[in-house]
């Protein structure tokens, strides 16, 4: 056979492998959990950008920030009450967010109550109000970009979840406040996609607080009517919206054995008291799971020591560890709440928990 026709077929054959090979797509890594920073006193965009070569040098993907008016009024604290706020008293606040979003690559999301809450559900004009407001910090979100929002369900002054303290009690039934506020979690999820299509919403607090024995497992405040407002607002969710419940109980999670309870506890819960577990039991692939973990945990007597490691709750190894196993079983983020450390000015934050963050990803 001829040297020049065995050159001829070789040449043919690496070719032919050559297109097959560039044809087949190499498998993807699943993206790597985001950790996002969430201070018990919350920076505002301001904030961010006078600090921001320390919050780029962070081990953080992101923030959670609260937003205030011309007049530094906290527009999350009185969202869910009497008071209506207009875009135009937030042109500082907007012009801040599109330079962040110019300066900094990380996720931003934009703090929401439901405070102060003295609300009627079956007030129409009040629940308008809340609309309004919450428009207003839609408009924010997408004038800076951010990812979304963090969602604060829990019932800090008043409780609009409780059906026990509903003003309108004795004239309708819990099924009827349930079919009612699940037609205004809808009309929250419009609102909030008109102006962000497809946001990412963290909740503190989700169908797991709904049920009436659980609450928000430290006061023992009841959140049932939480479930038809969650129900509502997926109905009308659009397919690359978000909502990730950011359960919040896990703050002193230690063992991997806790989160995997966590995840049966809440495919369990959605089962027990949502209205769409009727017709699909298994929770929507668009509501997941993430993990808040607090690194100066104190339950009841404060106790932060920047310098003996021993007296905290979470030394940094152990801080490191509970942080890898939350992203391990987080769907896309890991929270970190802190009350005593500045991670801003470094005050009361020792630079082994900065560095147990970090090793957290490896």
């Amino acid at each position: 056979m001829p040297a020049s026709f065995i050159k001829s077929v070789l040449l043919s054959l690496i070719i032919l492998i050559s297109s097959t090979s560039s044809a087949v797509e190499p498998p993807q890594n699943p993206p790597d959990k985001k950790i996002l920073c969430w201070p018990a006193v919350e920076p505002n965009p301001q904030l961010l950008l006078q600090n921001l070569p320390r919050v780029q040098e962070l081990p953080f993907d992101g923030y959670v920030l609260s937003i205030v008016d011309n007049q530094g009024r906290q527009l999350m604290w009185e969202m869910w009450g009497d008071k209506t706020f207009q875009i135009k008293d937030f042109s500082l606040a907007q012009t801040q967010l599109k330079e962040l979003h110019q300066k900094y690559p990380g996720e931003i999301f934009l703090r929401m109550n439901v405070t102060p809450g003295n609300i009627d559900w079956f007030d129409d004009i009040a629940w308008q109000k809340i609309l309004d407001n919450t428009k207003v910090l839609a408009q924010l979100a997408r004038a800076g970009s951010c990812s979304g929002f963090m969602f604060d369900t829990e019932q800090y002054v008043n409780q609009p979840f409780n059906y026990e303290l509903q003003p309108q009690k004795q004239l309708y039934s819990k099924a009827q406040f349930s079919r009612l506020i699940e037609k205004r979690g809808a009309s929250l999820m419009n609102i909030i996609q008109t102006e962000v299509q497809s946001p990412k919403i963290i909740l503190t607090f989700g169908y797991y607080a709904a049920q009436s024995t659980t609450g928000d497992g430290r006061k023992g405040i009841n959140y049932e009517l939480l479930a038809p407002m969650l129900d509502g607002m997926l109905t009308k969710a659009n397919p690359a919206t978000q909502i990730i419940d950011g359960w919040e109980y896990s703050y002193d999670y230690k063992t991997e054995q806790q989160f995997i309870i966590a995840q049966e506890k809440l495919s369990s819960a959605f089962g027990k008291v949502s209205s769409m577990a009727t017709r699909e039991p298994k929770l929507p692939t668009n509501y997941t799971q993430s993990f808040g973990l607090w690194i100066d945990y104190q339950d009841k007597i404060p106790k932060w020591h920047p310098t003996d490691f021993s007296q905290n709750y979470f030394t940094p190894a152990e801080f490191k560890n509970s942080l890898k196993i939350a992203q391990k079983h987080a769907s896309s983020y890991v929270w970190i709440y802190s009350q005593k450390p500045d991670w801003f000015t470094k005050q009361n934050l020792p630079e082994e928990y900065i560095q147990a963050i970090t090793q957290s990803r490896e």
